[in-house]
């Protein structure tokens, strides 16, 4: 290919030199061009008619400086007639190419798309580039380059192969970042950091300080669901979203959920005397005790007599007796040799003569105490004494059973009557039968008495 265009650029020089060399010859150029082929006849006459403006320039006293519109290549054609015109020495027989014609070297050096004879293709002509869309081909000699359409914009620059590439401005040192800050580079521009670090969870503003990083206003939530994100200085905490519970509800030990107070577990009981706590979801209620009633006006829990009521279930043979809360059915059965003395008393039956029914007790009577678990000791509960008291009367009191915890202890309070004492309290609500022994020294003789003392402790109100 390349030898192909040498010898298509040698064969066009030579139909220019005989252009010039028929120019200087016969002064007119029409009568030569139908003799040749079309290549040949268009650079010849091209050549021809060049040199004649040239020589015509000369006769005319005018400058041989080409018009640049007349072309490039013309324009060499135009100076050399002009300025040899008047050297040239022509014969009618036998004119000399060489007074006329442009050298090899001459050609090369005034025209840059000739190179050693051979005259360089203009790609972006005859459309063998490989220029894309948004680019333009531009010429070169024995090739071409594509150069982008648009500027690259500021920061950037265009490169040989028409790539917009940034601009380090640190680098080329075009910045304008204060002595105590530091040329940072960005794509197509460049910031100016203070040289003073920040610690973690702050940033720098534009005046060098460093202030805090809100991390709670970032669009990815630092925080996991179903905890807040609370800022702090330089940093952040997560905290979890506490629901707000109702009256009679609080949360669970995670947090998570509201669950039911039970108010009546809790050591200051809601409700008064005499009163259960019965829990509710969210509240509670207070209702008396079994044997209980509540008393409009004291507004409070009072004990139901139920042997009044007769809403006991007592047999017909028994003895209701109330109690707090409650009642008993008491029943009075005398023992062997006694009889029968009203609803609570036993008397012995004579004894005629009879040494072992004379060392029982006279007389066995029988008595009913009710008290809560809250009364206070030492308490007197009971005295014992004869009815009819003489002069040199004298007692010997003594409980003989239903004491072997120890609550109750007796106590002398003259020569004739004495009393029980409660000394330890009793924490829980319990039955408890004392057989106390009342010994009566009377002019020489001793007679004995029996008391059953049924002692019923109830609940505290």
């Amino acid at each position: 290919m390349t030898q192909i265009q040498c010898c298509r650029s040698q064969l066009e020089k030579q139909y220019c030199s005989d252009g010039i060399e028929f120019a200087n010859v016969r002064e007119e150029c029409d009568s030569h061009i139908g003799e040749n082929s079309t290549c040949e006849a268009d650079y010849f006459k091209a050549c021809c008619y060049c040199c004649l403006l040239g020589k015509t320039a000369q006769v005319q006293g005018q400058s041989c400086e080409p018009n640049p519109k007349i072309g490039y290549q013309c324009g060499i054609v135009f100076r050399a007639c002009c300025v040899k015109g008047q050297d040239l020495s022509i014969s009618d027989d036998a004119p000399k190419k060489e007074q006329v014609e442009i050298s090899k070297e001459e050609l090369d050096q005034e025209d840059p798309y000739l190179h050693d004879g051979c005259r360089d293709i203009n790609e972006c002509i005859t459309g063998t580039h490989s220029c894309g869309i948004g680019q333009t081909c531009v010429n070169t000699l024995g090739s071409f380059r594509c150069q982008r359409d648009t500027s690259c914009g500021t920061g950037y620059e265009l490169t040989d192969d028409s790539r917009c590439k940034d601009i380090d401005e640190c680098e080329t040192g075009t910045h304008n970042c204060p002595p105590d800050f530091i040329c940072q580079n960005t794509p197509g521009s460049f910031r100016c950091r203070p040289k003073l670090q920040c610690m973690n969870g702050f940033i720098q503003d534009a005046l060098g300080n460093c202030i805090d990083i809100n991390e709670c206003l970032s669009t990815n939530m630092p925080c996991p669901a179903g905890q807040i994100c609370i800022n702090t200085d330089g940093s952040y905490t997560c905290q979890r979203m506490s629901p707000s519970c109702g009256r009679g509800y609080h949360l669970n030990e995670d947090g998570t959920r509201c669950v039911d107070v039970d108010e009546c577990s809790s050591s200051n009981q809601p409700c008064g005397e005499g009163h259960v706590c019965i829990n509710a979801p969210g509240n509670y209620r207070c209702e008396c005790k079994t044997g209980y009633s509540f008393d409009v006006i004291s507004r409070t829990c009072i004990d139901i007599d139920e042997c009044v009521a007769e809403s006991h279930n007592c047999s017909f043979n028994e003895t209701c007796f109330n109690i707090q809360g409650g009642f008993r059915c008491l029943s009075l059965e005398c023992p062997e040799n006694y009889r029968k003395s009203g609803d609570t008393r036993c008397e012995r039956l004579p004894c005629n003569e009879n040494k072992e029914c004379q060392s029982l007790p006279l007389r066995i009577t029988y008595y009913h105490l009710s008290f809560p678990t809250n009364i206070q000791v030492p308490t007197d509960i009971f005295r014992m004494g004869p009815s009819n008291a003489v002069p040199g009367d004298k007692i010997l009191l003594s409980i003989i059973s239903g004491n072997q915890e120890g609550f109750f202890t007796t106590k002398k309070v003259n020569n004739h009557s004495g009393i029980v004492v409660m000394q330890r309290q009793i924490t829980e609500p319990r039955d408890l039968l004392l057989t106390i022994q009342m010994q009566l020294f009377r002019h020489g003789t001793v007679n004995t008495f029996i008391a059953k003392l049924f002692i019923f402790v109830s609940a505290q109100l």
